[in-house]
């Protein structure tokens, strides 16, 4: 058995995301419920909102990677396999996964962390695509 450490490293970047995430979904929901101060509530969620997206930029290298390998290493299998998962029967949940990293990553943006609402609703849609990820990962 082969033991490959850069798929470990992206499996704790991926636990790392999902811990972020679910602590970006908790810091916007007490923001939304004690709205006192509009200012501070950006500056603490500034940093959280950077993390995510840099997080969600590393998994979405992870997820090119994985395409760059599987159309250059020659393995005609690996190729139509990859193929078949973006455009065969399952591609809805192909997009989900696109979606899950895509999301978080509007968190660069300040337009998106204005608003506490905002950045809840998007840790929670990107919450919501990672578990429908995981799902397809090991049941598709």
């Amino acid at each position: 058995m082969s033991y490959e450490p850069i798929m470990d490293f992206y499996f704790w970047v991926d636990k790392l995301w999902l811990i972020v995430l679910i602590a970006l979904a908790i810091i916007s929901l007490e923001l939304l419920v004690r709205a006192n101060n509009i200012e501070l509530s950006k500056k603490i969620v500034f940093w959280p909102c950077m993390l995510c997206a840099s997080l969600s930029a590393i998994i979405l290298f992870g997820h090119i990677s994985e395409i760059y390998v599987a159309y250059y290493s020659g393995a005609k299998y690996e190729w139509e396999a990859f193929k078949l998962r973006m455009t065969g029967p399952y591609w809805y949940f192909y997009v989900l996964i696109m979606l899950s990293v895509f999301a978080p990553m509007l968190l660069f943006f300040s337009y998106f962390r204005k608003s506490a609402s905002t950045i809840f609703i998007l840790a929670l849609l990107a919450l919501s695509f990672y578990l429908w990820d995981n799902y397809y990962l090991i049941f598709g």
